[in-house]
């Protein structure tokens, strides 16, 4: 059995132009965000044999902080620049493979596109997303590295952070999926006592169903994901699409209103920010995360 823990480094200072992405550190929040992850997760799963890291200073400190609640030493975390470059995928999944099998759990602390591409393709789901500061693990049956890949890994859970849980981008999806579980839990309760009416209180209870919700999810430190239906149905709504897909709203002339009618209807422990400046080809692929 191997375990395998992918890590989204916690949110980063913005991009600047007179500043290297390589060299962007961690913003105060996205400090406390990994820290309070790593505080979560630390009770809930041992400490891992092998920290593979960007060498990036978002990614690695992220390490950092995750390394010292799990009470392992930093120097000894491995930095591995493919990780920062992402791409190509395959090469992510050749390292993965190549590990030594006496590592029975390791951790990699990397950036999206490249980390949930590689979740997604270990699960065979498109489209999912780690968020910021966000933990999935994967367990395969398999006794060696070189045997892990998608025909024997399952999703163990993702974790989602506050921040996350807390942004547009992510609260829709959490509230929809979170009100049709309720509803279908409270579902079964009313049709054993009367199956014939049970689907009446639908409507009724609906407003209700989605105002505890909302309610769970802002009083929430983190969400836990645990099974592959989560997963299909839970997918972030991005801003800007959603934006485009409402109509524009144009102004009524007073002629118009009169005639419209009446509807009715790298190098192990380096410390961030300490280490010489990378070579250009560093620059990453993945732009989605440069924010």
């Amino acid at each position: 059995m191997k375990t395998l823990v992918l890590v989204r480094h916690a949110p980063a200072v913005p991009p600047r132009k007179d500043t290297d992405d390589f060299r962007r550190p961690l913003s105060p929040a996205g400090e406390k965000e990994a820290e309070r992850m790593a505080a979560l997760i630390k009770p809930e799963a041992p400490a891992p044999d092998l920290i593979i890291s960007s060498p990036a200073d978002r990614a690695l400190e992220t390490a950092h902080i995750f390394a010292r609640a799990w009470g392992k030493d930093v120097r000894k975390i491995l930095l591995v620049e493919m990780v920062y470059k992402g791409r190509p995928l395959d090469q992510l999944q050749t390292m993965i493979r190549s590990l030594d099998d006496r590592c029975r759990k390791a951790v990699v602390v990397g950036h999206n596109p490249s980390l949930s591409d590689l979740a997604g393709l270990l699960l065979r789901r498109n489209g999912l997303e780690i968020p910021k500061a966000g933990v999935l693990t994967l367990r395969f049956e398999a006794e060696t590295w070189q045997e892990c890949g998608p025909q024997n890994a399952f999703l163990v859970s993702l974790l989602i952070s506050r921040s996350t849980i807390g942004s547009g981008k992510w609260a829709k999806p959490l509230r929809r999926e979170l009100t049709a579980r309720m509803w279908r839990s409270l579902r079964d309760v009313l049709a054993s006592v009367d199956p014939e009416h049970a689907d009446l209180c639908r409507e009724a209870l609906k407003p209700d169903l989605k105002k505890a919700a909302a309610r769970f999810l802002k009083q929430s430190d983190r969400i836990r994901l645990t099974d592959k239906d989560w997963l299909d149905r839970f997918k972030p709504e991005p801003a800007e699409e959603a934006a485009s897909a409402a109509p524009p709203r144009t102004k009524t002339t007073a002629t118009e209103k009169k005639a419209r009618p009446t509807s009715t209807a790298g190098t192990a422990g380096r410390r961030p920010g300490k280490s010489p400046k990378p070579a250009p080809d560093r620059t990453p692929t993945h732009a989605q995360d440069r924010q």
